[in-house]
Protein backbone atom coordinates (compact mmCIF):
# COMPACT_ATOMS: atom_id res chain seq x y z
CA UNK A 1 0.00 0.00 0.00
CA UNK A 2 2.93 2.65 0.80
CA UNK A 3 4.62 4.26 -1.82
CA UNK A 4 7.84 3.66 -3.18
CA UNK A 5 10.82 5.35 -1.63
CA UNK A 6 14.68 5.62 -3.36
CA UNK A 7 16.25 4.51 -0.45
CA UNK A 8 15.92 1.03 1.83
CA UNK A 9 14.61 1.73 5.06
CA UNK A 10 14.09 -1.28 7.43
CA UNK A 11 13.79 -4.67 6.52
CA UNK A 12 12.34 -5.50 10.51
CA UNK A 13 9.00 -4.00 8.58
CA UNK A 14 8.47 -5.42 5.74
CA UNK A 15 11.62 -7.09 3.27
CA UNK A 16 10.90 -7.51 -0.22
CA UNK A 17 13.85 -8.90 -2.30
CA UNK A 18 14.00 -8.80 -6.22
CA UNK A 19 17.26 -11.36 -6.63
CA UNK A 20 19.02 -10.32 -10.28
CA UNK A 21 22.90 -10.64 -9.32
CA UNK A 22 25.50 -10.62 -12.07
CA UNK A 23 28.46 -12.96 -12.90
CA UNK A 24 29.24 -16.46 -13.15
CA UNK A 25 27.24 -19.40 -11.95
CA UNK A 26 27.33 -21.89 -8.70
CA UNK A 27 24.87 -24.36 -8.18
CA UNK A 28 22.40 -21.61 -9.49
CA UNK A 29 24.08 -19.14 -7.45
CA UNK A 30 26.80 -16.92 -8.56
CA UNK A 31 30.70 -17.23 -7.99
CA UNK A 32 32.66 -13.85 -7.14
CA UNK A 33 36.24 -13.61 -7.95
CA UNK A 34 38.50 -14.94 -5.89
CA UNK A 35 38.82 -12.51 -2.44
CA UNK A 36 36.54 -10.72 -3.76
CA UNK A 37 35.08 -9.81 -0.37
CA UNK A 38 38.76 -8.40 0.92
CA UNK A 39 37.93 -5.75 -2.36
CA UNK A 40 34.93 -4.48 -0.37
CA UNK A 41 34.42 -1.53 1.64
CA UNK A 42 36.47 -1.86 5.26
CA UNK A 43 33.04 -1.06 6.37
CA UNK A 44 31.21 -3.72 4.78
CA UNK A 45 34.04 -5.92 5.71
CA UNK A 46 33.01 -5.05 9.13
CA UNK A 47 29.70 -4.95 9.02
CA UNK A 48 29.08 -8.74 7.43
CA UNK A 49 31.41 -10.07 10.21
CA UNK A 50 29.07 -9.28 12.40
CA UNK A 51 26.98 -11.95 11.02
CA UNK A 52 28.79 -14.72 8.90
CA UNK A 53 32.30 -15.81 10.79
CA UNK A 54 33.04 -17.23 7.35
CA UNK A 55 31.87 -14.82 4.31
CA UNK A 56 33.34 -17.15 1.55
CA UNK A 57 31.50 -20.47 3.28
CA UNK A 58 28.59 -18.45 3.65
CA UNK A 59 28.72 -17.22 -0.20
CA UNK A 60 29.18 -21.25 -1.39
CA UNK A 61 26.40 -22.50 0.77
CA UNK A 62 23.39 -19.64 -0.49
CA UNK A 63 25.02 -20.25 -3.81
CA UNK A 64 23.55 -24.19 -3.08
CA UNK A 65 19.94 -23.53 -2.23
CA UNK A 66 19.71 -20.79 -4.53
CA UNK A 67 17.14 -22.10 -8.15
CA UNK A 68 18.59 -23.16 -11.00
CA UNK A 69 17.28 -19.61 -12.50
CA UNK A 70 19.23 -17.58 -15.20
CA UNK A 71 20.86 -14.56 -13.08
CA UNK A 72 23.51 -13.32 -15.69
CA UNK A 73 22.30 -9.93 -17.60
CA UNK A 74 22.84 -12.10 -21.05
CA UNK A 75 20.45 -14.72 -20.07
CA UNK A 76 17.46 -12.06 -18.68
CA UNK A 77 17.97 -10.25 -21.84
CA UNK A 78 17.16 -13.11 -23.91
CA UNK A 79 14.48 -14.01 -21.84
CA UNK A 80 12.95 -9.89 -22.03
CA UNK A 81 13.65 -10.23 -26.12
CA UNK A 82 11.22 -12.90 -26.00
CA UNK A 83 8.84 -10.93 -23.99
CA UNK A 84 8.99 -8.85 -26.50
CA UNK A 85 12.10 -6.00 -27.12
CA UNK A 86 11.85 -2.95 -25.87
CA UNK A 87 14.31 -0.08 -26.66
CA UNK A 88 15.87 0.33 -23.12
CA UNK A 89 17.70 3.95 -22.23
CA UNK A 90 20.23 2.73 -20.48
CA UNK A 91 21.19 7.08 -20.09
CA UNK A 92 20.05 6.19 -16.56
CA UNK A 93 21.71 3.97 -13.89
CA UNK A 94 19.51 1.44 -12.42
CA UNK A 95 18.92 2.01 -8.67
CA UNK A 96 17.04 -1.73 -8.47
CA UNK A 97 19.11 -2.41 -4.70
CA UNK A 98 19.74 -6.03 -6.52
CA UNK A 99 21.66 -4.32 -9.47
CA UNK A 100 23.29 -1.80 -7.06
CA UNK A 101 24.32 -5.15 -5.06
CA UNK A 102 25.29 -6.84 -7.74
CA UNK A 103 28.06 -4.06 -9.35
CA UNK A 104 29.20 -3.37 -5.46
CA UNK A 105 29.87 -6.97 -5.52
CA UNK A 106 28.18 -8.23 -2.33
CA UNK A 107 25.22 -10.02 -3.55
CA UNK A 108 26.72 -13.42 -3.53
CA UNK A 109 27.11 -12.48 0.54
CA UNK A 110 23.38 -12.24 1.04
CA UNK A 111 20.39 -14.19 0.66
CA UNK A 112 18.24 -13.62 -2.59
CA UNK A 113 21.09 -11.03 -3.19
CA UNK A 114 20.22 -8.14 -0.42
CA UNK A 115 19.26 -9.99 2.79
CA UNK A 116 21.99 -10.87 5.35
CA UNK A 117 22.03 -14.27 7.51
CA UNK A 118 23.36 -15.41 9.90
CA UNK A 119 25.28 -18.46 10.48
CA UNK A 120 23.03 -19.72 13.34
CA UNK A 121 19.82 -18.89 10.38
CA UNK A 122 21.78 -20.02 7.71
CA UNK A 123 22.22 -23.53 9.30
CA UNK A 124 18.39 -24.10 10.34
CA UNK A 125 17.18 -22.57 6.65
CA UNK A 126 19.54 -25.54 4.97
CA UNK A 127 18.30 -28.12 7.73
CA UNK A 128 14.90 -27.20 6.44
CA UNK A 129 16.07 -27.16 2.87
CA UNK A 130 17.48 -30.94 3.20
CA UNK A 131 14.10 -32.17 4.92
CA UNK A 132 12.34 -30.87 2.10
CA UNK A 133 14.71 -32.40 -0.31
CA UNK A 134 15.68 -29.24 -1.84
CA UNK A 135 12.14 -28.86 -2.96
CA UNK A 136 11.80 -25.50 -0.91
CA UNK A 137 14.49 -23.80 -2.54
CA UNK A 138 13.05 -20.46 -2.09
CA UNK A 139 10.79 -20.50 0.62
CA UNK A 140 12.98 -21.91 3.98
CA UNK A 141 12.02 -19.82 7.17
CA UNK A 142 14.23 -17.48 8.48
CA UNK A 143 13.92 -17.44 11.96
CA UNK A 144 13.42 -13.84 13.26
CA UNK A 145 12.68 -11.80 16.45
CA UNK A 146 10.33 -8.97 16.62
CA UNK A 147 11.30 -5.81 17.59
CA UNK A 148 9.93 -5.51 21.39
CA UNK A 149 6.96 -3.00 22.11
CA UNK A 150 7.08 -2.32 18.01
CA UNK A 151 9.55 0.22 18.53
CA UNK A 152 13.05 0.54 16.19
CA UNK A 153 15.85 2.54 17.16
CA UNK A 154 18.18 4.05 14.68
CA UNK A 155 20.86 6.13 14.02
CA UNK A 156 22.89 7.19 11.18
CA UNK A 157 26.40 6.27 11.04
CA UNK A 158 28.57 7.93 8.18
CA UNK A 159 25.52 8.38 5.49
CA UNK A 160 24.93 11.95 3.72
CA UNK A 161 22.39 14.78 4.74
CA UNK A 162 20.95 13.81 0.80
CA UNK A 163 20.24 10.33 2.62
CA UNK A 164 19.15 11.05 6.32
CA UNK A 165 16.03 12.79 4.71
CA UNK A 166 15.33 10.46 2.19
CA UNK A 167 15.39 7.88 4.92
CA UNK A 168 13.61 10.28 7.44
CA UNK A 169 10.78 10.58 4.33
CA UNK A 170 10.25 6.90 4.26
CA UNK A 171 9.86 6.27 7.93
CA UNK A 172 7.59 8.88 8.83
CA UNK A 173 5.02 7.55 6.16
CA UNK A 174 5.74 4.04 7.16
CA UNK A 175 4.89 5.40 10.76
CA UNK A 176 2.01 6.89 9.46
CA UNK A 177 0.30 4.22 8.39
CA UNK A 178 1.69 0.99 10.79
CA UNK A 179 1.93 0.47 14.26
CA UNK A 180 5.58 1.01 13.86
CA UNK A 181 7.23 3.71 15.93
CA UNK A 182 11.14 4.62 15.03
CA UNK A 183 12.80 6.65 17.81
CA UNK A 184 16.26 7.87 16.78
CA UNK A 185 18.91 6.80 18.93
CA UNK A 186 22.68 5.67 19.07
CA UNK A 187 22.29 4.65 23.02
CA UNK A 188 19.28 2.05 22.57
CA UNK A 189 20.38 -1.44 23.88
CA UNK A 190 18.46 -3.05 20.06
CA UNK A 191 19.39 -0.49 17.20
CA UNK A 192 20.15 0.16 13.78
CA UNK A 193 22.95 1.86 12.58
CA UNK A 194 22.42 3.06 8.92
CA UNK A 195 25.93 3.06 6.69
CA UNK A 196 27.17 3.95 3.79
CA UNK A 197 28.75 0.73 2.65
CA UNK A 198 28.68 -0.98 -0.21
CA UNK A 199 25.13 -1.81 -1.92
CA UNK A 200 21.34 -1.97 -0.11
CA UNK A 201 21.08 -4.81 2.59
CA UNK A 202 20.29 -5.90 6.34
CA UNK A 203 19.40 -8.58 8.37
CA UNK A 204 15.48 -9.52 8.67
CA UNK A 205 14.04 -8.72 12.46
CA UNK A 206 15.69 -7.69 15.27
CA UNK A 207 19.05 -9.39 15.65
CA UNK A 208 19.64 -7.85 19.42
CA UNK A 209 22.79 -5.33 20.72
CA UNK A 210 23.61 -2.92 17.01
CA UNK A 211 23.05 -4.47 13.72
CA UNK A 212 23.21 -2.54 10.29
CA UNK A 213 21.27 -1.27 7.29
CA UNK A 214 23.39 -0.33 4.63
CA UNK A 215 22.70 2.32 1.62
CA UNK A 216 25.32 2.83 -0.92
CA UNK A 217 24.79 6.71 -1.91
CA UNK A 218 23.83 5.30 -5.39
CA UNK A 219 20.22 5.07 -3.49
CA UNK A 220 17.69 1.81 -3.74
CA UNK A 221 14.34 1.15 -3.84
CA UNK A 222 12.12 -0.09 -0.88
CA UNK A 223 8.98 -0.94 -0.23
CA UNK A 224 7.04 -1.17 3.02
CA UNK A 225 3.64 -2.98 3.32
CA UNK A 226 1.38 -1.80 6.43
CA UNK A 227 0.29 -3.67 9.57
CA UNK A 228 -3.49 -5.15 9.70
CA UNK A 229 -5.81 -3.15 11.93
CA UNK A 230 -7.34 -5.29 14.26
CA UNK A 231 -9.28 -2.41 16.38
CA UNK A 232 -12.98 -0.61 15.71
CA UNK A 233 -12.70 -2.82 12.64
CA UNK A 234 -16.49 -1.63 11.48
CA UNK A 235 -15.72 1.96 12.32
CA UNK A 236 -15.15 2.91 8.50
CA UNK A 237 -15.67 1.27 5.18
CA UNK A 238 -12.76 1.44 2.75
CA UNK A 239 -13.46 1.89 -0.77
CA UNK A 240 -11.44 0.89 -4.02
CA UNK A 241 -9.19 -2.04 -2.10
CA UNK A 242 -8.35 0.56 0.54
CA UNK A 243 -7.29 -0.64 4.11
CA UNK A 244 -7.78 0.35 7.26
CA UNK A 245 -5.09 2.54 9.20
CA UNK A 246 -3.91 1.04 12.39
CA UNK A 247 -2.84 4.07 13.77
CA UNK A 248 -6.14 5.75 13.03
CA UNK A 249 -9.28 3.33 12.29
CA UNK A 250 -11.28 5.82 11.33
CA UNK A 251 -9.47 6.13 8.16
CA UNK A 252 -8.08 4.27 5.29
CA UNK A 253 -4.92 3.30 3.66
CA UNK A 254 -5.80 3.86 -0.04
CA UNK A 255 -3.98 2.38 -3.09
CA UNK A 256 -2.17 5.07 -5.06
CA UNK A 257 -4.64 6.81 -7.62
CA UNK A 258 -7.05 7.48 -4.46
CA UNK A 259 -7.39 9.07 -1.48
CA UNK A 260 -9.83 10.58 1.37
CA UNK A 261 -10.93 9.14 4.50
CA UNK A 262 -12.58 6.08 2.92
CA UNK A 263 -10.55 5.99 -0.69
CA UNK A 264 -13.48 7.54 -2.86
CA UNK A 265 -11.62 10.62 -3.73
CA UNK A 266 -8.70 11.84 -6.54
CA UNK A 267 -5.87 12.46 -4.60
CA UNK A 268 -4.69 16.77 -4.92
CA UNK A 269 -1.72 16.29 -6.36
CA UNK A 270 -1.92 18.25 -9.86
CA UNK A 271 -4.23 16.11 -11.76
CA UNK A 272 -7.98 16.50 -12.40
CA UNK A 273 -11.18 14.54 -13.79
CA UNK A 274 -12.08 14.50 -16.82
CA UNK A 275 -15.27 13.72 -18.63
CA UNK A 276 -14.51 12.36 -22.04
CA UNK A 277 -16.68 12.46 -25.12
CA UNK A 278 -17.37 10.24 -27.97
CA UNK A 279 -14.31 11.92 -30.10
CA UNK A 280 -10.77 12.01 -30.19
CA UNK A 281 -9.36 14.58 -27.34
CA UNK A 282 -5.94 15.18 -26.98
CA UNK A 283 -3.99 16.08 -23.24
CA UNK A 284 -0.05 16.48 -22.59
CA UNK A 285 0.79 15.85 -19.46
CA UNK A 286 4.15 16.82 -17.69
CA UNK A 287 5.43 15.53 -14.49
CA UNK A 288 8.44 15.94 -12.18
CA UNK A 289 10.42 19.12 -12.20
CA UNK A 290 12.19 21.06 -14.79
CA UNK A 291 14.21 23.52 -13.11
CA UNK A 292 15.88 20.26 -11.21
CA UNK A 293 19.18 18.72 -12.25
CA UNK A 294 19.24 16.25 -14.69
CA UNK A 295 21.70 13.83 -12.71
CA UNK A 296 19.77 14.30 -9.13
CA UNK A 297 17.26 11.79 -8.00
CA UNK A 298 14.00 12.79 -5.83
CA UNK A 299 13.54 11.23 -2.45
CA UNK A 300 10.07 10.23 -3.82
CA UNK A 301 8.51 9.97 -6.85
CA UNK A 302 5.98 12.73 -7.81
CA UNK A 303 2.81 11.73 -8.96
CA UNK A 304 0.02 13.26 -11.01
CA UNK A 305 -3.82 11.54 -10.68
CA UNK A 306 -6.43 11.24 -13.49
CA UNK A 307 -9.62 9.88 -13.16
CA UNK A 308 -11.75 9.53 -16.55
CA UNK A 309 -15.66 9.32 -16.28
CA UNK A 310 -16.97 6.04 -17.50
CA UNK A 311 -20.34 5.97 -18.11
CA UNK A 312 -22.29 2.58 -17.95
CA UNK A 313 -22.42 1.49 -21.22
CA UNK A 314 -19.27 2.83 -22.22
CA UNK A 315 -15.98 2.39 -22.42
CA UNK A 316 -12.73 4.51 -22.58
CA UNK A 317 -10.41 3.84 -25.16
CA UNK A 318 -6.95 5.87 -24.04
CA UNK A 319 -3.37 5.91 -26.15
CA UNK A 320 -0.32 7.36 -26.01
CA UNK A 321 0.78 9.64 -28.87
CA UNK A 322 4.15 10.97 -27.43
CA UNK A 323 6.31 10.56 -24.44
CA UNK A 324 9.67 12.73 -23.44
CA UNK A 325 12.01 11.97 -20.71
CA UNK A 326 10.32 8.63 -20.28
CA UNK A 327 13.54 6.66 -20.05
CA UNK A 328 12.35 3.31 -21.01
CA UNK A 329 13.72 0.50 -19.16
CA UNK A 330 11.86 -2.89 -17.89
CA UNK A 331 9.60 -1.91 -14.91
CA UNK A 332 9.77 1.67 -15.99
CA UNK A 333 11.23 2.57 -12.73
CA UNK A 334 12.24 5.87 -13.78
CA UNK A 335 8.86 7.75 -15.37
CA UNK A 336 5.62 6.30 -16.61
CA UNK A 337 1.84 6.50 -17.02
CA UNK A 338 -0.05 3.79 -15.32
CA UNK A 339 -3.13 2.94 -16.94
CA UNK A 340 -5.79 1.41 -14.03
CA UNK A 341 -7.89 -0.75 -16.04
CA UNK A 342 -7.37 -3.87 -14.26
CA UNK A 343 -10.00 -4.99 -11.83
CA UNK A 344 -7.82 -4.88 -8.34
CA UNK A 345 -7.08 -1.14 -8.03
CA UNK A 346 -4.73 -2.55 -5.21
CA UNK A 347 -2.40 -4.00 -7.88
CA UNK A 348 0.03 -2.00 -10.13
CA UNK A 349 -1.49 -2.17 -13.29
CA UNK A 350 0.97 -1.82 -16.58
CA UNK A 351 3.07 0.87 -16.93
CA UNK A 352 4.10 2.75 -20.02
CA UNK A 353 7.30 4.33 -20.83
CA UNK A 354 8.88 2.79 -24.14
CA UNK A 355 8.67 4.07 -27.52
CA UNK A 356 7.07 0.57 -28.53
CA UNK A 357 3.79 1.75 -26.45
CA UNK A 358 3.28 4.64 -28.79
CA UNK A 359 -0.13 4.77 -30.38
CA UNK A 360 -1.55 1.01 -28.82
CA UNK A 361 -5.59 1.46 -28.24
CA UNK A 362 -6.05 0.53 -24.36
CA UNK A 363 -9.27 0.36 -23.23
CA UNK A 364 -11.01 0.53 -19.37
CA UNK A 365 -15.53 0.01 -18.30
CA UNK A 366 -14.10 1.02 -14.68
CA UNK A 367 -15.38 4.06 -13.68
CA UNK A 368 -13.62 6.27 -12.92
CA UNK A 369 -10.54 4.68 -15.03
CA UNK A 370 -7.34 6.21 -12.95
CA UNK A 371 -4.30 7.19 -14.86
CA UNK A 372 -1.39 7.74 -12.62
CA UNK A 373 1.55 9.90 -14.45
CA UNK A 374 4.73 9.61 -12.32
CA UNK A 375 8.34 10.59 -12.16
CA UNK A 376 11.36 10.43 -10.25
CA UNK A 377 14.05 11.89 -12.40
CA UNK A 378 14.34 15.49 -13.26
CA UNK A 379 10.81 15.53 -16.00
CA UNK A 380 8.71 13.65 -18.02
CA UNK A 381 5.98 14.44 -20.16
CA UNK A 382 3.25 12.25 -22.16
CA UNK A 383 0.68 12.95 -24.87
CA UNK A 384 -2.78 11.06 -24.86
CA UNK A 385 -5.33 10.84 -27.08
CA UNK A 386 -8.97 9.43 -24.99
CA UNK A 387 -12.51 8.91 -26.37
CA UNK A 388 -15.85 7.19 -25.14
CA UNK A 389 -17.36 3.93 -27.12
CA UNK A 390 -19.60 1.92 -26.66
CA UNK A 391 -18.63 -0.75 -24.21
CA UNK A 392 -19.67 -3.46 -26.57
CA UNK A 393 -17.65 -2.22 -29.43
Amino acid sequence: MLNSFPIWVVAALAHLPVSFSRGSREGGGVTPKVNQFDSLKPITQQALRKYMADPEDTRRRLAAMIPNIPQDQAALDRIHQKLGGLTVDLSVSSINPSVVNAKAGVSPYLLQGDIVVTDDQLKQMEDEYKRFGGRKKRQAAIPIKKWPQNTIHYYFHNVSAKSQQAVAAGLKVIQQQTCINFVKSSTAANRIRVINADGCWSPIGMKGGEQDLSLESNGCDLQGTAATCTAAQNQIKCLNAGMKNPRNCSTCICPVGYAGATCNQRPNNGGKTIIPTANWQTMTITVGNSASSANTWRPSYMIKTYWFTVPTGRKLEMKITGMQNSHCNYGCSFASLEFKYGPYPELVDPKYCCPEHLNKVYSSTRNPTVLNAHNEYYFSTFTIQYRLVAASG
